[in-house]
């Protein structure tokens, strides 16, 4: 299983099914562990299109047009994608941060620490 898959399955988890506590705490250990993995591909595919980048900027006299054709090559969707699931990461980590304070909120208010 990819990293991009566990992390979906996680989304599926966060989003569609009734969290308890526990496992909420647990989901945003496991996120946080993976946020690592996940900046570690996005190092690398960022790298791997500043190469590609660098290639088309020696073929190119313009330098947009130099970009325009790096942003239509493998690498540059790879970085684009790694980026989105960083993004992704961190939604989901601020969400399951989210719910876990509104539990203690209510568990707070309605007197039952």
């Amino acid at each position: 299983m990819t990293i991009k898959e566990i992390i979906y399955e996680k989304q599926n988890e966060v989003y569609k099914t009734d969290l308890m506590p526990e496992r909420a705490t647990e989901l945003l250990r496991e996120l946080s562990a993976l946020s690592g993995n996940v900046n570690l591909e996005i190092r690398q595919t960022t790298y791997k299109y500043s190469q590609v980048l660098q290639r088309e900027r020696a073929r190119n006299e313009s330098a947009i047009d130099a970009k325009i054709a790096a942003e239509c090559s493998p690498e540059w969707l790879e970085k684009k994608e790694a980026e989105d699931l960083g993004k992704l990461v961190k939604e989901l980590i601020a969400s399951l941060k989210y719910f876990l304070r509104n539990l203690e909120d209510e568990r707070r208010y309605s007197g039952n620490l």
